[in-house]
């Protein structure tokens, strides 16, 4: 039964990592709504198999930190999208504080393999990418490309992990 769990979620990231690549090629069909959701949903429970297990349940207060942090980015975003004042300063606060807390979990953490390097560069460009494309500043394609290599690498080494160990529940 694991073995055949490990073998679907490694198809499922798979998939993801398709998913990301295909999304970058310029064409129309990406535009049609239920082809952009479906790529979208693919990518989301991509990184919910990558981060499942992850370290992130471990770190209680660094959880408790970003809670906080999560709510004012969608009060900020909310305000962004009324063109309401202070919403900037909401965003790059609430956005910055995640990636610093992401960070300082990361570097804070006894262990760290290559798994875990990824997810930081991939978490910190991703903020970074969708700060500066929200604020209008430069930059943005070139952090969001960062962020894709990055997740498409995570997808690599969980497929890796989950098809070296198929007797057993992988804990990433």
């Amino acid at each position: 039964m694991e073995n055949t769990n490990n073998k679907i979620k490694a198809a499922i990231v798979g998939l993801g990592a398709v998913a990301v690549i295909l999304s970058l090629a310029p064409l129309p069909i990406w535009k049609l709504p239920v082809v952009a959701n479906a790529i979208w949903l693919v990518k989301v429970i991509t990184l919910i198999i990558i981060l499942r297990d992850g370290s992130i349940t471990d770190a209680k207060p660094y959880n408790i930190l970003m809670l906080l942090c999560l709510p004012i980015v969608l009060v900020g975003a909310m305000f962004k999208i009324m063109h309401w004042p202070g919403a900037n300063m909401m965003l790059i606060l609430s956005l910055s504080g995640l990636m610093v807390i992401y960070a300082a979990r990361y570097a804070f953490k006894p262990r760290k393999d290559l798994l875990d390097n990824l997810k930081v560069i991939f978490f910190c460009s991703w903020i970074l990418a969708a700060l500066n494309h929200i604020m209008h500043w430069p930059g943005a394609d070139v952090l969001q490309m960062l962020a894709t290599s990055s997740f498409i690498g995570m997808a690599a080494v969980v497929i890796r992990k989950l098809m070296q160990q198929p007797d057993t529940d992988v804990s990433l």
